[in-house]
């Protein structure tokens, strides 16, 4: 891993939040240290985690110049994402999650695909690996149909909204829902004062971070090219969140405050959407985890039973949204039929095995 190269400046600065990521950080870091651009500096954020990541991080540094450790209290993805990005130097930015890795020609390929196009943000594409995924790196192979230039309001936000509510937006490209996959250029993060939401402000800082860098960039460039991998990591125990629908409310609550001032209506139909979209993924957390069926069936009733869930009923709202959806809504309160129509043939099969 060593390397020793240093520049004057930058071109991209790479940020990783760490927190409870030992198994996977290796594959992390070695991933952005062997991108086929070199002009970069890494940025490791300890978020206070409690495993063998801190010393970790020390040695990386001690083998590459290019990354800088910073050793911090924990205080969630988001302010680690912030303390990286206060001492960036890089041109541009981006953002890698610890339990994830990036292809090796992802800075290079993006920051050409944003210099040539004068874009201020780079959008790419994911791909979801299993959590014990521990194949060879490698390059991605480039497609030539670069994207779209994005350069009014809703070329801008569209994309992202759809991603983000599922719904459709008349968006011409397909994009991601997160913060990770995109290059961003620092110096309009800076010049707008565009940080993340410390977490606890609001469910997911990246959907609230994408949401309010859009309008800001001069223009965006969607690519098509899946550089980013995403692990897919089991859920357990220590994974499940009992605050999960009251954080999920925030975002759909957020949606329909903000949204407004840029012209959207029918907010609160895109706030049920979203909303009804993570009690289906939640419900799912459930049913993959390893509570007990008591606690199983105790915390399916208090999701389909959460406020937020009884405002849609009030506004009747789950009438105008997609087949699907309604379908989910009908049947939430019933704890077989709404962990059939989610987990579906994958539940069937371990029910029929049994």
């Amino acid at each position: 891993m060593a390397m020793t190269d240093s520049y004057a400046c930058p071109l991209v600065s790479v940020i990783v939040p760490i927190y409870k990521a030992e198994k996977y950080l290796d594959m992390c870091v070695e991933s952005i240290v062997r991108q086929t651009l070199h002009n970069i500096e890494i940025i490791l954020v300890d978020d206070g985690s409690p495993d063998r990541c801190p010393q970790m991080c020390d040695d990386y540094a001690a083998e590459d110049s290019r990354i800088i450790v910073i050793h911090k209290k924990n205080g969630g993805p988001g302010i680690a994402r912030n303390t990286g990005l206060s001492i960036a130097q890089g041109k541009w930015v981006c953002f890698v999650d610890s339990d994830d890795f990036i292809a090796l020609n992802t800075l290079e390929e993006s920051v050409a695909i944003g210099e040539k196009n004068g874009a201020e943000q780079v959008r790419f594409l994911f791909n979801t690996v299993s959590y014990n995924y521990d194949r060879s790196l490698c390059a991605v192979s480039v497609e030539d149909k670069s994207g779209v230039l994005s350069v009014s309001f809703d070329e801008k936000v569209n994309p992202i909204l759809e991603a983000v509510t599922n719904m459709p937006f008349g968006a011409c490209v397909k994009t991601t829902d997160s913060a990770c996959t995109a290059i961003f250029r620092r110096d309009m993060l800076m010049d707008n004062n565009l940080v993340f939401c410390p977490e606890g402000e609001i469910v997911v800082e990246d959907y609230a971070f994408i949401l309010e860098v859009a309008p800001k960039c001069s223009s965006i460039v969607y690519t098509n090219n899946h550089f980013y991998y995403y692990r897919d990591t089991p859920c357990s125990r220590s994974k499940f969140r009992p605050d999960r629908m009251d954080r999920s409310a925030e975002i759909s609550l957020y949606l329909e405050h903000n949204l407004p001032k840029h012209g959207y209506k029918n907010v609160s139909l895109i706030g049920a959407s979203v909303m009804l979209g993570y009690l289906r993924n939640y419900l799912r957390e459930i049913y993959g985890s390893d509570l007990t069926a008591k606690e199983k069936r105790l915390a399916h009733h208090e999701a389909v039973n959460h406020p937020y869930i009884h405002k849609i009923i009030e506004r009747k709202d789950y009438k105008h949204l997609t087949m699907m959806q309604r379908l989910a809504f009908y049947v939430r309160d019933s704890y077989l039929m709404s962990r059939l129509l989610t987990c579906g043939r994958d539940w069937l099969r371990v029910v029929v095995k049994k």
